[in-house]
């Protein structure tokens, strides 16, 4: 299986967007939903590989799709989801974390990047290998989108979050490594708030395998 994130962009219309293995019967769910045309909207998807190690992507309406890959499951399990998902991070003033730790530091600025403590935090062992992540571009300034990547290593150029005007809240669901300290490190391309929330994660480096960029 491969953990992938899957863009719809330049919608004609409302519809949706499946991802399956190819080889097999497309399933009648959905994995991102647009509303009307000319919108960009992603989501995180893990889809198994089908025939000659392919994802098959159905669309309702015309659309462009866009799709980066961040990882893959070696094997079917390895996964430790939280009994209850917890805070990491939330910019925006007042606003608490589990713990009270990166809470209320102000929008991230454009072109800039935020570390964030993860490992040890929440329940989360210190050696977690990768996380399974909720991430949130909120109070959004302009176009623009988060990249979230361990810290320590160079940003890939793929995105996680993409927003397209001022003033929206854009969710999405994010697998990522820990980098050094057991920090995940976020790019934004425009000034934004961020809300982190964590689900789960990975105690050993086989459970995912991230790609390095």
């Amino acid at each position: 299986s491969v953990a992938l994130n899957v863009t719809a962009t330049n919608t004609t219309g409302p519809g949706y967007l499946t991802v399956f293995p190819c080889g097999t019967t497309p399933p009648t769910a959905s994995n991102v939903n647009f509303t009307g045309a000319g919108q960009t909207t992603p989501n995180a998807v893990v889809s198994k590989l089908g025939t000659g190690g392919k994802v098959c992507v159905y669309a309702l309406t015309t659309t462009d799709v866009i799709v980066d890959v961040a990882g893959f499951f070696p094997a079917a399990d390895g996964f430790a989801p939280l009994a209850t998902p917890a805070r990491l991070l939330d910019t925006r003033p007042g606003q608490p974390t589990v713990d009270g730790v990166a809470s209320g530091g102000g929008a991230i600025v454009g072109g800039t990047v935020l570390q964030v403590p993860v490992g040890g935090r929440a329940g989360l062992p210190t050696g977690a290998a990768s996380v399974a992540l909720n991430v949130t571009a909120t109070n959004t300034t302009g176009p623009g989108y988060l990249t979230l990547f361990p810290c320590g290593q160079t940003a890939p150029t793929a995105s996680n979050v993409n927003y397209t005007a001022a003033g929206q809240t854009t969710p999405n669901a994010v697998i990522s490594r820990l980098g050094t300290d057991g920090k995940v490190c976020v790019y934004a391309l425009t000034t934004t708030d961020v809300i982190i929330d964590v689900a789960g994660f990975f105690p050993a480096a086989d459970g995912f395998a991230p790609l390095a960029a």
